[in-house]
């Protein structure tokens, strides 16, 4: 949290800082959840960690959409370290099994990232923004090809993305844990 304010007090000194710095993407809100985790750990705040900024914040590894600046550029810098600071963040919770993924906790964890891209949506038509990508791709990312496929329809297609990786992620604890409370039963019986 205090590497996003120092990153909005160097643009605002440098009078760079415009609307687009806000932390209402993806990853900026990330930031807030992972302070909020840090401090009242709880399913739901857990569960957007693993479900939302785990796999937002790899995305943003592998296509990042900041590299228009220049390797050393602070914000260049930044975003590299702000993403990475989540990835290690969450993977040092689910190794040390502080974290443990649970898909009954997803619809939760839905509603609260309703309640915030609701609001962010209706920003980005005002505000001409684009924050958690919501009004289309971010330049280069896979997304694009969602883009172009479905258009108009590129939220819907969206959301379906996100369930299926949702799918993906959640399978392998699901059957772990089932797997083990099979053990435990044979071992009691």
């Amino acid at each position: 949290m205090v590497q996003e304010l120092l990153k909005d007090i160097l643009h605002f000194y440098a009078g760079t800082l415009n609307l687009e710095h806000l932390p209402l993407h993806l990853c900026g809100i990330s930031i807030f959840i992972t302070f909020w985790y840090a401090y009242k750990p709880g399913k739901v705040n857990g569960e957007y960690l693993y479900a939302l900024s785990l796999p937002g914040a790899l995305a943003a590894l592998l296509f990042p959409n900041w590299t228009e600046y220049p390797m050393m550029h602070f914000s260049n810098i930044n975003s590299f370290t702000i993403h990475t600071w989540l990835v290690v963040f969450v993977t040092m919770l689910l190794y040390s099994g502080r974290l443990k993924p649970n898909f009954k906790n997803l619809p939760k964890t839905s509603l609260l990232i309703g309640v915030i891209a609701v609001p962010i949506y209706f920003i980005n038509k005002m505000w001409d923004t684009n924050f958690m990508f919501l009004n289309g791709p971010s330049k280069g990312s896979p997304l694009v090809f969602l883009y172009d496929i479905f258009g108009g329809g590129y939220l819907i297609a969206l959301i379906v993305l996100v369930l299926s990786a949702w799918l993906l992620m959640y399978l392998p604890w699901e059957v772990s844990y089932r797997k083990k409370a099979k053990n435990q039963s044979e071992q009691t019986a």
